[in-house]
């Protein structure tokens, strides 16, 4: 297990692909029935259904590049994602998700 002090706050996703990585996660959020920020992160509410597969593989590739996040993937009565990141590196949430600072996210349409 890494402690958080040994973390590296640094995305190791090559250039080309981060444009396209924001646009996933960009569609991933649009879909969200809820978005809402805490300390540590934010949470996302989703429907059940295909969503679900898609929300895992994604957060599981940002892990990849980017290991100082933390994606926790609940499935009950709503499926939720909540990413988190250590204190230093929470902007990087919001940035992550098209979250601005200060302002609450869109409601859905």
């Amino acid at each position: 297990m890494t402690n958080d002090d040994d973390l590296i706050i640094a995305c190791l996703l090559d250039r080309d692909l981060v444009r396209e990585r924001i646009d996933d996660w960009k569609r991933v959020v649009d879909e969200a029935l809820e978005v809402e920020t805490f300390g540590e992160g934010a949470r996302l509410r989703f429907a059940h259904g295909e969503l679900v597969a898609r929300v895992a593989a994604l957060a599981e590739a940002e892990h990849e590049c980017c290991p100082f996040f933390t994606f926790v993937l609940t499935i009950g009565a709503v499926v939720t994602l909540d990413v988190t990141a250590p204190l230093e590196a929470r902007p990087l949430v919001d940035v992550l998700l098209g979250i601005d600072e200060g302002s609450p996210p869109a409601e859905p349409s």
